[in-house]
């Protein structure tokens, strides 16, 4: 088995967020309210998130990714697919450089 480590040094995280969070289980992500219903609208996100504090946004960003782990992993195995990549992803984690948050 191999892992893929990859270091972000810089990241914007509303256009993470605006990219995934259609994708995820809104029930399980705990995103405020107002995130939550603007979620069908990536360019409602990055205004939602421009009223959001960086260090609040990268709570937001690591807790989405801890409680929608298999989603995200059987996403990753339909692009894989779509490009003709075999294989098995069995974990995906994002954590905080420095920190084991997840």
């Amino acid at each position: 088995m191999l892992e893929l480590k990859i270091d972000i040094s810089e990241l914007d995280y509303a256009d993470l967020l605006a990219a995934i969070l259609p994708y995820v289980d809104l029930k399980k992500a705990g995103l405020p309210a107002m995130l939550a219903n603007a979620v069908s609208n990536p360019d409602m996100i990055r205004t939602v998130l421009s009223f959001i504090p960086k260090d609040k946004q990268e709570e937001i960003l690591l807790s989405v990714f801890e409680k929608n782990e298999v989603r995200m992993i059987a996403g990753l195995h339909k692009m894989a697919e779509k490009y003709g990549v075999r294989g098995e992803i069995s974990g995906l984690t994002l954590k905080k450089k420095g920190a084991d948050i997840l």
